[in-house]
């Protein structure tokens, strides 16, 4: 039985080693053997490696064996606006280091500068240039996506742009350290177990999109410039952390806006200068569910957090609201005396901290007029700090009857902010135009704050006269 066992495995060692030494390599281009990329993929058998060298090769390319394509000195496969250039439907396939340029910009073909219908395929360091669908993974599992540069069609209207990056019916795909504008979405559907690290997302419809999926992280992405930065739906168990979310501002300008989500964690992420930094609709879905907000920088938003459903299951923890407009707009009716919200630092928080132990000693409550006219009357943002925003204010103090009943209460909020760390950096001026407009708003409740220190002095006065 032993002996029988020996001879399988020296059969099987004989059988590889031989595959290994069979694997040819295959050189194309200008001056080699072959000069047509078509004739050196034809020659090829599954395990070789083709290199490819300066020069545009013309036209679509299938390619049917598992086979290694590495570009030496930035070779270009040009579709000249037909079709999908790169379409790969053998396992195992890697295309390292060339240029792909001109797909067709047809959407109901969904034209693509490359289409994977199959598993362990490696797209690493190229550039994918004015197509309409850059990468698009249908039904492939195990895929390695990176260190590329994806760019759209620029001269097409949004709408009309197809999807940087597309997952469809997909397992295990890693998504990391690629650079992506000028499309329509980077979109995930019916898709499981995928990874999306270290990304810059630039000038899209929805920059990250997920739709019924599951089991997946979102680590360390720059999400800018977009109509709107994330919109997640119908999913669950994810994981977003770390990200940049900034600078959306489209029709609808959600930072984040999560749908029907169920078991998902926001952790660390800084959501700036968005017109909403997180739009909350009826997630968590299920009642046996959760949604937890911990450490995030939500700050210079019109609106920090808007929920338009209950918050049930829902947990807001030592996060960072930092001159937003409007720090939380919530859906009337909602039990403010929950412990949704712990720890959390507020901008606008007036109280103190006479024990040092870096929490307030009284609660916040979020219960200031004009939000709530705001709420009613979104026009009236215009007035935002204007001496009647003000007038307002201390008509409301001076006569509490006026004051609102709180929409929400922190019992022991932060004195001190916090800023992530590990957030990825961007080098297009963004991070200049944040301090600025963060500088004016500080100048902002700077006034605010002598006129408040002025209100008071002119009550201690009158009080101090009626004794």
């Amino acid at each position: 039985m032993r002996t029988g066992l020996t001879s399988i495995l020296l059969i099987l060692v004989c059988f590889l080693s031989n595959s290994s030494l069979s694997s040819k390599n295959l050189k194309t281009g200008n001056g080699y053997a072959y000069t047509d990329f078509r004739d050196a993929l034809s020659a090829s058998e599954n395990g070789d490696t083709i290199y490819v060298y300066p020069g545009s090769y013309k036209g679509n390319f299938l390619i049917d064996k598992s086979v290694t394509i590495i570009g030496k000195d930035s070779p270009v496969f040009d579709g000249e606006n037909n079709g999908t250039v790169i379409t790969i439907e053998a396992p195992g396939v890697a295309i390292l280091d060339v240029i792909i340029k001109n797909s067709g910009k047809l959407l109901d073909r969904e034209d693509a500068g490359i289409l994977v219908k199959t598993d362990n395929v490696n797209i690493q360091r190229n550039k994918l240039i004015s197509v309409l669908f850059g990468i698009y993974f249908r039904q492939a599992d195990n895929g390695r996506i990176k260190d590329n540069l994806i760019e759209g069609k620029k001269n097409l209207d949004v709408p009309r742009r197809g999807d940087l990056f597309r997952a469809w019916y997909c397992k295990g795909l890693l998504i990391e350290n690629n650079t992506l504008s000028y499309g329509r979405d980077f979109i995930i559907w019916f898709s499981h177990g995928i990874t999306i690290k270290k990304n810059k997302i630039k000038g899209a419809r929805y920059g990250l999109h997920f739709m019924y999926s599951a089991d997946s992280r979102i680590l360390q992405n720059s999400v800018t410039y977009s109509s709107v930065g994330m919109y997640l739906m119908y999913s669950k168990n994810l994981t977003i952390e770390k990200n940049l979310i900034a600078y959306n501002r489209g029709a609808s300008g959600f930072g984040i806006g999560l749908k029907d989500l169920d078991n998902t964690e926001l952790r660390e992420n800084v959501i700036a200068d968005n017109r909403v930094g997180i739009f909350i609709d009826n997630s968590p879905r299920n009642y046996d569910t959760y949604m937890k907000y911990t450490g995030n920088v939500i700050a210079y938003n019109e609106t920090g957090v808007n929920v338009l459903s209950s918050l049930h299951n829902s947990k807001f923890k030592k996060n960072s609201f930092i001159e937003n407009y409007q720090q939380a707009v919530l859906t009337r009716g909602q039990e403010a005396k929950n412990d949704y919200w712990e720890q959390n630092f507020w901008s606008n928080y007036s109280g103190y901290d006479e024990d040092k132990d870096g929490s307030g000693d009284i609660p916040y409550g979020q219960d200031q007029v004009f939000e709530n006219l705001i709420e009613e009357k979104p026009n009236l943002k215009i007035l935002l700090y204007s001496p009647a925003v003000s007038t307002l204010s201390y008509a409301a103090d001076a006569f509490p009857v006026l004051k609102p009943e709180p929409v929400l209460i922190d019992k022991a909020p932060s004195i001190h902010s916090i800023l992530p760390s590990g957030i990825i950096q961007i080098k297009n001026g963004g991070s200049i135009k944040f301090l600025s407009f963060a500088l004016v708003l500080l100048l902002m409740s700077a006034g605010s704050l002598v006129l408040f220190r002025f209100k008071n002095s002119i009550v201690n006065k009158r009080n101090g006269s009626h004794r």
